[in-house]
């Protein structure tokens, strides 16, 4: 079976986000998800998408519920980036669900 695989605009910058917050290093938390730091630092900058199985790892390390990942809000993108349209479509399904 294929693992799940989440990206969408917006989401590298809450990882980033809940890391720091939780005072991990990128090195720290590449290690204990057993993926490399280079890893980390492309989910940081929504260039690489992020199994489900890795958000549900960090959500219970970052003490974030995994909702907290996958929600859009206002600001999350800015407007004017080709991608907020997108972002939007991505909400819209997740909330959904």
């Amino acid at each position: 079976m294929r693992s799940v695989k989440i990206g969408f605009p917006g989401l590298g910058a809450r990882l980033k986000y809940a890391r720091s917050s939780a005072n991990y290093s990128q090195e720290g938390i590449a290690e204990l998800l057993g993926v490399s730091r280079v890893t980390v630092h492309r989910w940081e900058h929504d260039q690489r998408t992020v199994s489900k199985d890795h958000l549900a790892h960090m959500s219970e390390r970052y003490g974030k519920p995994m909702l907290w990942f996958l929600a859009f809000e206002e600001g999350d993108v800015d407007p004017l980036d080709g991608r907020y349209d997108t972002a939007r479509r991505i909400y819209r399904r997740i909330s959904e669900m």
